[in-house]
């Protein structure tokens, strides 16, 4: 491995996560688990919508998940 390849970007804009991306063969490595973590260390919460495949993502890391009209979902994390 490259020890400056970028493995995984967290996006905020404030509060909320704009987006989180890791690299496909890094998944399931807690890489994106630390970035919402690191990003979390000087926020009161954290906001994200998203679809319904990382669902199971953002709950592992203790959002509260809801079910937006339009079938998209938004998740809440109280730090």
């Amino acid at each position: 491995d490259d020890p400056e390849r970028v493995l995984g970007v967290c996006v905020l804009d404030g509060e909320e996560i704009i987006t989180i991306a890791v690299r496909r063969r890094r998944r399931d490595g807690g890489i994106g688990s630390a970035l919402v973590a690191t990003a979390a260390r000087d926020r009161e919460r954290l906001v994200a919508e998203f679809d319904a495949d990382v669902i199971l993502f953002y709950e592992s890391l203790g959002f509260d998940v809801r079910r937006l009209d339009g079938g998209r979902y938004v998740g809440l994390l109280e730090t």
